[in-house]
């Protein structure tokens, strides 16, 4: 191995390391969120709660991600941050609006309590994933991923500590609720870095099409994985199965955090390797992807029907679990959602943003299809089964573009 690779290598691990970490703490701050949160409000009481939760998931799928790996996809293809700056307008375009339309969204009686009021926590938690989009991205962009790292791990522990002012002051569920705001703070301690130069000139690029097709296949792909306690609420099930599928879906959603901060550094060498034509070595990958993903679902299912309720009720407290076979479909389902973050991101960086978007589209209606035949039918079985037909999708659809792309003369 020559020099230059295995420094290549060592700075990838220890990247990779830096950002495994960020996220375990990050996820041990959210979860620690959630079961004190749920602690102090009650199941019932919690129930605000966990919708909002919910969009603030949603909103991190439809913005952060978007614009973060569309900041990293644009500087790796530019080398440089001409295009990012360029498009700083029309990202910020697209921010608003998502955080306008989630808002408005929230304002369905039948999520909220208190509508309006939860619709203003919505808003702002639209605006805070813009930002955290952003300030992510840039560091991306610039190859910082140690302070990327910094910045994944501290979010959540800034929340943390705002939900534990909320309960010294006695708050309401209302304010707990606020504490999810506090997050994008963490960018302050690093706001330097986060900043365009001031000698890099704009250069106008492309920017609607592709940032708004990946996130929309971002939002259909969170939707499906995040609002499995906001799709309970809306079929008009009790507050404790609203929390019980909150609890379920909090707690076995730890691979898909992992890979959600690993991500960061995965999007450019894929791009490069995109660019390079290694569609061999792509191949590859893929398969071997497919059949690990495929044995881990497998593995978590069995073991999360075994050993799942009362793992989630050690967690969150009495009466938070699901059934043991619905638990067992939510960590399968898990872990598929793991890789379809892996084939989104691999459509970003060949340019089919599209088609990914209408495989998230297709994936969605098999849900939402099966939510609407089986009247209250259990949210786990639409989650496994949008998961399922998206994941298989996406192979087909990533081999087919593979063997196409690698009998094409390179130019």
């Amino acid at each position: 191995m020559t020099q230059p690779a295995a420094a290549m290598r060592r700075t990838l691990l220890g990247d990779g390391v830096s950002l495994t970490l960020a996220s375990a703490v990050n996820g041990i701050a959210a979860y620690a969120f959630a079961v004190i949160g749920t602690r102090y409000l009650g199941a019932a009481g919690f129930s605000d709660v966990s919708v909002a939760w919910s969009f603030w998931a949603l909103t991190v799928a439809v913005i952060t991600l978007p614009v973060q790996h569309w900041l990293t996809w644009r500087s790796e293809v530019d080398r440089g941050l001409t295009g990012i700056l360029g498009a700083r307008r029309r990202l910020l375009m697209v921010g608003a609006v998502a955080s306008a339309l989630a808002g408005l969204a929230a304002l369905q009686p039948r999520l909220f309590s208190a509508p309006a009021r939860w619709a203003l926590v919505v808003i702002g938690l639209g605006v805070g994933s813009w930002v955290l989009g952003w300030g992510r991205g840039m560091l991306a962009a610039r190859g910082d991923y140690r302070r990327l790292a910094f910045v994944i791990g501290g979010e959540n522990v800034i929340r943390l500590t705002a939900l534990g002012i909320v309960i010294a002051l006695d708050g309401s569920a209302l304010l707990v609720g606020c504490a999810l705001l506090a997050g994008p703070l963490i960018l302050v301690l690093v706001w330097r870095h986060i900043l365009p130069g001031r000698n890099t000139t704009p250069q106008i690029v492309p920017v609607m099409r592709s940032v708004l097709a990946l996130s929309g296949a971002m939002a259909m792909a969170q939707s499906i994985l995040q609002l499995g306690p906001a799709a309970a609420a809306w079929l008009s099930q009790p507050d404790a199965t609203v929390t019980a599928t909150f609890s379920t879906f909090a707690l076995f959603r730890a691979p898909v955090l992992v890979l959600l901060a690993l991500s960061s550094r995965v999007t450019a060498p894929m791009t490069r390797l995109v660019a390079d034509r290694a569609y061999a070595r792509l191949q590859r990958v893929t398969n071997r992807l497919t059949t690990l993903s495929v044995l881990v679902a497998v593995a978590a299912g069995g073991i999360a029907f075994l050993t799942g309720p009362a793992v989630v009720e050690a967690f969150f407290g009495p009466d938070t679990s699901l059934a043991r076979w619905e638990t067992g479909l939510v960590a399968s389902g898990m872990v598929l959602a793991s890789y379809a973050l892996l084939q989104l991101l691999l459509f970003l960086a060949s340019e089919r943003a599209i088609q990914a978007l209408w495989i998230w589209a297709a994936a969605t209606l098999v849900g939402f299809g099966f939510l609407i035949a089986v009247d209250r039918g259990p949210v786990s079985v639409a989650f496994f089964a949008s998961e399922f037909s998206a994941v298989a999708a996406g192979v087909v659809a990533h081999s087919r573009w593979l063997r196409r792309s690698s009998e094409i003369p390179a130019k």
